[in-house]
């Protein structure tokens, strides 16, 4: 995949609604409805178990601010801050997934992206791929574009003098209950 991952704030209503036409607004929709109808203890109360739910998809809060600025008519890049803008970022990435590989990236890719555990692991994989599209390398996601079977992702990277395997690994912890 060449790409420059990068994302000028002019840009970024593109991506969300090229994302969400893509993904379906409506599903988003639903994810936020049902986190936003949870129980909300008034401060100092921590809120802990709400904010955990909205953490776990860390595209949640991002989608569901792009949809509240669109819907009180404000203008996305008047308010676009730093982490909104990296949301964006991989907004076109994935994007440029579904869009290069459509019938064989969509049911994988949608998959990801609903499924909070995966969507994290998946970001992290992201991060480290868009580091070395941006170094000018041809970054490609084996698994998902079809092109073998691996435990996990295994983009192939390649520039013009090297080219390489590696396999991305995300951590997680399991707290014993």
């Amino acid at each position: 995949m060449k790409l420059l991952p990068e994302i000028l704030d002019k840009d970024a209503h593109k991506e969300f609604r090229r994302f969400l036409r893509t993904t379906g607004q409506t599903n988003w929709e639903k994810k936020i409805t049902k986190i936003n109808s949870l129980p909300f203890f008034q401060s100092p109360s921590p809120n802990a178990y709400l904010n955990h739910l909205a953490n776990r998809n860390p595209l949640i809060r991002h989608i569901e601010t792009y949809l509240r600025l669109e819907k009180d008519g404000k203008v996305l890049r008047n308010h676009a801050t730093p982490d909104l803008m990296k949301a964006c970022g991989y907004l076109k990435v994935i994007n440029a997934l579904f869009h290069q590989n459509e019938t064989a990236v969509r049911p994988k890719l949608n998959s990801i992206l609903f499924d909070d555990e995966t969507l994290r692991a998946f970001l992290f994989e992201l991060d480290i791929a868009i580091h070395f599209i941006l170094c000018g390398y041809d970054v490609q996601f084996v698994d998902l574009q079809n092109f073998g079977t691996f435990d996990g992702f295994l983009p192939f990277i390649q520039s013009p003098h090297h080219s390489f395997h590696h396999i991305f690994r995300h951590m997680g912890v399991d707290i014993p209950g």
